[in-house]
């Protein structure tokens, strides 16, 4: 893709970084709209809005309009990832713990990066990346949407009591421990992230260096 469109690398990842920098600001806007509408179509919205982008990252011809697809498929992607996804499940009325939901959640989400990295490699080598990102974004409305807009149906909790759930033993912080306890948390989450976003980028690169395919 980067030598179709006269990129180098360090170009490719530096529109990849515009992307990551704006879904994040986006965050905040999506947990808002969580809160007050509920996940299910702020889900359903979110993947719309992502397999039109993925679409359109297989029509870009050069890197202005490889940003803009980026930047809002990364901004949609605030609004269809864990974030959005464990706050819906918990403000559903459900038969199962809300914990238990977001560990099966979380492992779903390990196993997806398992089996969609080869699967999009068999596709890039087979079909090109024009025909791939097309293909991922036709899955994306076909199977994604509708499979939010059915598991999420049903009624919601009016407010969450996290702390207060049978079984929970975590005593809520308060005051100065309760901003020092999220300050941390955030900082974990940039480094982790940090850490994470090298591996993912680097990780195709390293291995081809080393002879490997």
């Amino acid at each position: 893709m980067a030598i179709e469109l006269g990129l180098s690398l360090s170009q490719i990842f530096g529109v990849l970084s515009a992307g990551l920098l704006f879904g994040g600001l986006f965050s905040p806007f999506s947990g808002s709209l969580t809160d007050r509408f509920g996940g299910r179509w702020i889900m359903v919205g979110g993947s719309l809005v992502a397999g039109l982008a993925l679409i359109s990252m297989g029509q870009v011809t050069n890197w202005q309009q490889l940003l803009v697809t980026i930047i809002v498929a990364e901004g949609a992607g605030m609004f269809v990832l864990y974030n959005v996804a464990f706050a819906a499940v918990v403000r559903l009325d459900l038969s199962v713990p809300a914990q238990r939901s977001i560990s099966i959640i979380t492992l779903f989400g390990g196993v997806a990066s398992t089996v969609f990295w080869p699967l999009t490699l068999f596709l890039f080598n087979e079909h090109g990346w024009q025909t791939t990102w097309v293909i991922l974004g036709v899955a994306y409305l076909i199977v994604c949407l509708p499979i939010h807009g059915f598991a999420l149906r049903g009624p919601a909790h009016l407010t969450v009591l996290g702390n207060q759930e049978k079984g929970s033993d975590w005593p809520e912080l308060q005051g100065a421990a309760r901003k020092r306890g999220m300050l941390w948390m955030v900082i974990s989450f940039i480094f982790s992230g940090y850490l994470m976003g090298a591996v993912m980028a680097l990780w195709v690169t390293n291995v081809q260096d080393l002879g490997h395919t």
